[in-house]
C-alpha cells in the first residue's frame, strides 16, 4: 500500500520532468537589495537547466518566438493548468500558496505543511495582493513541444504567467476544450489594451500588455469539421438501408462486392484525423460501402473506434489474402 502523501497518486505527480520553461519577460533585475521582475518582452523566452535543449529549442523556434504549436499532456484543465496565489521567501522558494480562500501550502520555521488552513483576512475584494501576506497570482501551464521530442528531449516545458487577464483567458479556453490530451493547440503572444491601475491617481488607466492566449490549431478544427461532416452522410446512408429479415436464418443482406478495395486504385489527400475520431464515415471515406462494413461487423453497424478499427483490420487482411492467392 502507498505511504498517504509521499506514494500516493495524488503526492506522486504526473511523471514527466520538467526540461524547460517559458517565460513573458527578461530575466530579474537587482533594485537595491531586491529583486525585481525583468521588462516585459512580446515574445516568449525559453530558459533551462541544460544548455543543450535551450540550443534544440533555438534551432526549432528561433530566438524569440511569439508563436508555438503544442500539445497538452493530460486530458483536464486543472492536471495541465495550475494557479495559485503565492509569496516567496528571500531564497526564492514557495513560502505560502493560497487557493483565494485558503493556504494549501506553507512553511513554518523548519517545517513544511500541505492541506487546507484558513486565510488570516478574506482578500478577495482586492484581487492584486493579499494585505497582508502580499500574495501574487501565478499560473503554471504544463506543455509539450514537439521539436524537442523529435531532437529526443523528452519532457514538459512550463509557461509561467504572472497576469490576471493571462490565467482567466488560459483557464476558460482549457475548461471549453476538454479533453485536451492529443489535441494540437497554438499558443501565443499578442498585444492588448487592459485596465491597470493608477496608483498616484488611484483610478485605473488603459495600457497595452502582450498577454497569452491559447487555442486549437486551424488544422484541427478542419479535421473535427470535417470529421462530423462524414459522421452526417454516414447516418443518412444508414438511414436508407433496407430492414434485415427476421427469418430462422437471421439477418440476411445483399453483399455487392466480395472484396474490399482497400486501400483505394487512387489515394485522396491525406486528411488529418484525430485517433479517436475514427468512425463508419472514415471507413467509407476509404471507398468502402456500407454492406461491406456490416458484413465484416457480423451484420452490425460499428458504433466505437474499436469496432472500426477492427472492421478495417479485418477487410485489409483478407484484401492481402486475395492478393498472394492471385
Amino acid at each position: 500500500m502507498p505511504i498517504r502523501g509521499v506514494s500516493d497518486r495524488d503526492s506522486t505527480g504526473q511523471g514527466f520532468k520538467i526540461i524547460g520553461k517559458l517565460r513573458k519577460g527578461g530575466p530579474k533585475q537587482q533594485r537595491g537589495d531586491r529583486e525585481i521582475f525583468g521588462e516585459d518582452l512580446d515574445h516568449f523566452r525559453f530558459t533551462s537547466d541544460d544548455p543543450e535543449v535551450v540550443k534544440a529549442f533555438h534551432a526549432a523556434y528561433g530566438n524569440e518566438p511569439r508563436s508555438l504549436m503544442v500539445y497538452l499532456p493530460y486530458d483536464t484543465m486543472e492536471e495541465n493548468f495550475g494557479s495559485w496565489r503565492e509569496l516567496y521567501g528571500l531564497n526564492g522558494l514557495t513560502k505560502l500558496r493560497c487557493d483565494g480562500e485558503n493556504w494549501v501550502d506553507w512553511i513554518d520555521g523548519a517545517h513544511h505543511y500541505h492541506g487546507e488552513k484558513p486565510c488570516d483576512k478574506d482578500f478577495r475584494d482586492t484581487p492584486n495582493r493579499c494585505p497582508r501576506c502580499s500574495l501574487q497570482p501565478v499560473g503554471r501551464l504544463s506543455l509539450i513541444l514537439p521539436e524537442l521530442w523529435y531532437a529526443k528531449h523528452i519532457g514538459l516545458v512550463t509557461l509561467e504567467t504572472h497576469s490576471w487577464n493571462d490565467i482567466h483567458a488560459i483557464a476558460s479556453k482549457l475548461a471549453q476544450c476538454e479533453p485536451l490530451k492529443g489535441k494540437t493547440f497554438t499558443l501565443w503572444r499578442e498585444d492588448t489594451k487592459i485596465g491597470a491601475p493608477n496608483e498616484k491617481q488611484g483610478t485605473r488607466m488603459a495600457v497595452t500588455k502582450s498577454l497569452v492566449y491559447i487555442e486549437l490549431t486551424n488544422d484541427y478544427l478542419v479535421a473535427a469539421f470535417e470529421a462530423a461532416e462524414r459522421r452526417a452522410l454516414v447516418d443518412a446512408e444508414l438511414l436508407a438501408l433496407p430492414e434485415p429479415s427476421e427469418d430462422d436464418s437471421g439477418p440476411q443482406w445483399q453483399v455487392v462486392e466480395t472484396r474490399a478495395p482497400v486501400p483505394a486504385a487512387e489515394p485522396k489527400p491525406a486528411v488529418v484525423i484525430p485517433p479517436a475520431m475514427l468512425t463508419v464515415g472514415d471507413l467509407l471515406a476509404t471507398g468502402l460501402t456500407a454492406e461491406q462494413i456490416m458484413t465484416a461487423n457480423e451484420n452490425r453497424i460499428p458504433t466505437t473506434t474499436e469496432e472500426c478499427q477492427a472492421v478495417l483490420d479485418k477487410l485489409n487482411k483478407e484484401a492481402q489474402g486475395d492478393d498472394e492467392d492471385g
